[in-house]
């Protein structure tokens, strides 16, 4: 498990880090709105955190632990193939 998060904080971070040249070149999004890149996933991982006491004793550790990897997998991919900016929120 330790690895799998590992992973996911390494691959999310490279993301990240490039998610602001995305934005404001190809999609063309002014500058000033990139918060709003970075605030919609934030607002997600909290209702996320929320919901995780009540799901985790009902389905176990290991499937969210793997969902919680595919999820960012996917929508990085998605990231990557989109040029639709509502999409990427």
């Amino acid at each position: 498990m330790a690895f799998i998060s590992a992973s996911i904080n390494v691959f999310s971070a490279a993301t990240r880090g490039l998610l602001v040249l995305l934005v404001t070149g190809p999609l063309g999004v002014p500058p000033e709105m990139f918060g709003l890149f970075i605030a919609v996933p934030a607002a997600g991982a909290i209702v996320g955190s929320l919901a995780a006491e009540r799901v985790v004793p009902a389905v176990g550790g290991g499937p969210i632990t793997w969902l919680a990897a595919l999820v960012p997998a996917a929508s990085f991919a998605v990231l990557g193939l989109t040029s639709n900016v509502p999409v990427i929120l």
